[in-house]
Parts: C-alpha cells; sequence; structure tokens
C-alpha cells in the first residue's frame, strides 16, 4: 500500500517595512555610483563652504566684523541638493537598467512599503553625509577666520601706523548698498597699483 506524504501548508512570508529597508540599503550600497555622488556631496559642502574663510586667512578678502562661520559653510548646499537628487534618481533608476525591478516587484506585492524604504534610505544616508560634511566646513570655516584675523592683527601691530595691516583691507565690507545702487569697489588690497 502506498501512502501520500503531504507537506505542511507554508506560512505566508510577511515582508515588513525592516526587510524592504534593509534589502533597499544592499541596493544601494552595491552602486558604485551611489559612493561617488555621496563623496561630491561631501566635498562640495566642504569644498565650496570654506572658501570665504580661506579667502579671509590669505588675506584676499578683508576680515567684516561679526562675520559668521556657518554662513559661509552652508553655501556649499545648493551644489549638495542637486546630487542628492542625483543619488535619488540612480537609487531608483539603477534597477530598471538592470530589469533588477521585476525581482523586487514581485518580492514586495505592496508598492507603499517599497516606495517608503527607498526614500527612506536614501534620505537617512544623505542626511548623515550632509551633516558630517557641516560640521566638517563650519568647523573648518571658524578654524581658518581665526587664524586669518588673527593674521591680520598681528600684521597690524607690526605696521603702527594703521589699524589694519598691509595685506588686510579695511573692517567695513567692500560693498555698500546691494540692491539700492549702491556702489561696490574691490578692497583696497585687491585694487590694482
Amino acid at each position: 500500500m502506498s501512502t501520500i506524504v503531504s507537506s505542511p501548508p507554508r506560512a505566508a512570508v510577511r515582508v515588513t517595512l525592516r526587510g524592504v529597508a534593509t534589502a533597499e540599503w544592499i541596493k544601494l550600497r552595491s552602486l558604485r555610483s551611489a559612493a561617488w555622488l555621496l563623496a561630491g556631496i561631501a566635498v562640495s559642502i566642504v569644498g565650496i563652504g570654506t572658501m570665504p574663510a580661506l579667502g579671509v586667512a590669505v588675506g584676499a578678502l578683508p576680515p567684516i566684523g561679526g562675520v559668521d562661520p556657518a554662513g559661509g559653510a552652508l553655501d556649499g548646499l545648493s551644489a549638495a541638493q542637486l546630487l542628492a537628487g542625483a543619488l535619488g534618481v540612480v537609487a531608483v533608476t539603477s534597477e530598471y537598467a538592470s530589469r533588477t525591478i521585476t525581482t523586487t516587484l514581485a518580492a514586495v506585492p505592496r508598492r507603499l512599503p517599497l516606495v517608503g524604504a527607498k526614500v527612506g534610505v536614501v534620505g537617512v544616508v544623505v542626511f548623515l553625509a550632509a551633516l558630517g560634511a557641516v560640521l566638517v566646513a563650519v568647523l573648518g570655516a571658524a578654524a581658518l577666520l581665526a587664524a586669518g584675523v588673527l593674521r591680520c592683527l598681528q600684521s597690524a601691530r607690526r605696521s603702527r601706523g594703521s589699524s589694519w595691516g598691509p595685506r588686510c583691507s579695511s573692517p567695513s565690507p567692500p560693498c555698500s548698498g546691494w540692491g539700492s545702487g549702491g556702489s561696490c569697489a574691490a578692497p583696497p588690497a585687491l585694487s590694482p597699483g
């Protein structure tokens, strides 16, 4: 006599947001272009953010009183926003280019957890990269501004005839009346002749 062996019924696999987010993290981490775009975000924030402070440190820009290191350090966020958008596009379109989107959509029957996990993972990664870069830019700009102002004060003591040294400009801003037809002139240290 033969007996029929039946397998026990399978339990339905439950798709959780944590599992989908883990899968999206693995996919994003495996993209080389994602690493390059994150590096571009960090470089644009730090590079563009420290340029004004670097100008003060080398004496090319005047040390205007009350300079806030965070003000110039956040200038790089505009370029970083474009790169963050490109990272979001790459995170989505890479699946379509390699045709793995069919597997992803078969594994996650409901679309809302998939979209939420993809947005969440890209958002968290961009936020952490930008936060680290902004901290480096602010601290770097503060150090450069302190070095530039200190250099100007030391130069002023050596010149003794004026309150500002030969390579430092006057403490007043080089431009007056922005938007009201005011005039802008180069600082004395940069004017020719």
